[in-house]
């Protein structure tokens, strides 16, 4: 990737990242976990880059090197004009920050809210101590909680308000960038749609970039501008959220979308429902070429031989598809 566009504010290029299988009693390596193979995309000032794909795609996986809590084992990140070839300062490191997926295992169980809260302004050491719980104040009613609540514990609040924590937390350190790792998943409805809106909010005034993760691409598509859709650690679809979801083109993204729930009853009975046969395959012995072809109707022995790159469409369209067979998925529509 060569786009030096000041818009952009992380790039990711070529990242991969593979966790070492031991085995016998030398515990020697006798096999590798391939999470993320290859993936390049870049996420824009004050957007929402929306990550979708099933469970063992390697979403969480690349959310979490986006934040340096996992190095890559190729590729580079870069946030900013940070230097991807060294370890990221302490500065770098506040710039991206995550919130969790389950709010309630996030939390120490033990600690005040406050003092949770405080942590990250301790370490980093960005406030004297004395301004400290002023400043927690200040993160409480940022995410709409009461100041009080600095003095309760994490059993005493609900699920939506311990969520509310996990990103005032997050906001601590004054981040450019956060990465929401299913953090509506566990979640009711009704909740869900606050945290949204609250998140929605946040991006507005403090001007944040997401990357939000998340296996539901009803729901990507109400928070993203754009979309990255995964599959067993490679990007295989990326365009704006519209576009993904009004026109899919990969096999795949087809898949997940037919797989939204429809609210009239007599319509989801007509539509077309495109059902996957099989699991994902294994990360550790992938399939080879197109990794999707296990599971594809349409794929050839192309496929097995040669891995498909993620290039624009034709005719200038802002969507990039990683298929061989492109012409013969629309004709099928």
């Amino acid at each position: 990737m060569t786009n030096t566009s000041p818009d952009v504010l992380v790039r990711v290029e070529d990242v991969a990242k593979e966790y070492p299988i031991k085995g016998g009693i030398m515990r020697r390596t006798v096999g590798n976990v391939h999470a993320v193979s290859g993936v390049t995309l870049e996420v824009r000032r004050g957007e929402t880059l929306g990550l979708v794909g099933e469970s063992g795609s390697g979403k969480s996986t690349l959310g979490r090197m986006l934040v340096r809590l996992e190095e890559p084992t190729a590729g580079s990140i870069r946030i900013g004009d940070s230097d991807p070839d060294r370890p990221p300062t302490p500065a770098e490191r506040r710039r991206a920050q995550l919130v969790f997926q389950n709010p309630q295992t996030s939390l120490n169980p033990r600690v005040s809210i406050g003092s949770s809260i405080a942590e990250p302004l301790r370490v980093h050491r960005s406030l004297p101590a004395r301004d400290i719980p002023q400043r927690v104040a200040e993160l409480l009613e940022l995410v709409r909680l009461q100041p009080s609540f600095a003095d309760r514990l994490p059993f005493e609040l609900s699920g939506g308000q311990r969520q509310r924590v996990g990103i005032a937390r997050a906001l601590a350190c004054d981040p450019e960038f956060l990465v929401l790792d299913e953090s509506i998943a566990s979640l009711d409805v009704s909740v869900q749609a606050q945290i949204i809106n609250l998140l929605t909010d946040l991006q507005r005034d403090l001007g944040l970039s997401y990357v939000f993760i998340t296996h539901d691409l009803s729901v990507a598509r109400h928070v993203s501008d754009r979309i990255a859709v995964m599959y067993l650690g490679q990007i295989v679809e990326l365009g704006p959220a519209e576009e993904v979801i009004q026109h899919p083109q990969h096999p795949y993204t087809r898949a997940l979308r037919s797989a939204i729930p429809v609210p009239d009853p007599e319509a989801d009975t007509v539509r077309d429902r495109i059902v996957l046969v099989g699991e994902i395959p294994s990360p550790v012995t992938p399939p080879s070429g197109c990794r999707f072809r296990t599971r594809c109707r349409f794929a050839t022995e192309l496929c097995a031989a040669e891995q498909p790159e993620l290039v624009p469409l034709p005719g200038g369209a802002p969507v990039s598809v990683a298929c061989h067979h492109l012409s013969t998925v629309q004709e099928s529509s």
